[in-house]
């Protein structure tokens, strides 16, 4: 996110300038993706496949209905958070509405919080070794 200008400017010039807060609110989706793609064999294992389709058809409708909103009023960054909306809902929301994947859903909130936790933990750490 923060290095997107950096990246966008880099890989394309500045005739792509414009592209910069689109490039870095999608790249948020790939979040959500990951944690699809992790699920989607949980889903397989489990004989989940049809309630798959309907998270992912709830999914496209969720991005139709944002874009249609979203799009006339912010154009490209619309479609961006569309998106991650959208990918948002299909593979982490889905999870707390069916109540058998409940408990996949507080393991993907987990997975969400652990990153965090460590940057804590490990700067904690830094700044106590920093004292002695």
């Amino acid at each position: 996110t923060f290095l997107a200008p950096f990246i966008i400017r880099t890989l394309y010039g500045d005739a792509y300038a414009g592209a910069e807060a689109i490039f870095a609110i999608h790249i948020w989706a790939c979040l959500f993706v990951f944690l699809g793609v992790a699920r989607s064999q949980y889903l397989v294992n489990e004989g989940l496949i049809k309630f798959s389709f309907f998270a992912t058809a709830a999914g496209a409708i969720i991005n139709l209905g944002l874009n249609f909103i979203l799009i006339p009023l912010y154009e490209g960054v619309g479609a961006a958070i569309a998106t991650v909306v959208s990918y948002g809902a299909s593979a982490y929301l889905s999870s707390f509405v069916y109540p058998r994947l409940f408990e996949t859903g507080v393991m993907q909130s987990k997975a969400f919080i652990a990153p965090i936790r460590y940057l804590i933990v490990f700067g904690k750490a830094t700044y106590a070794y920093k004292k002695n």
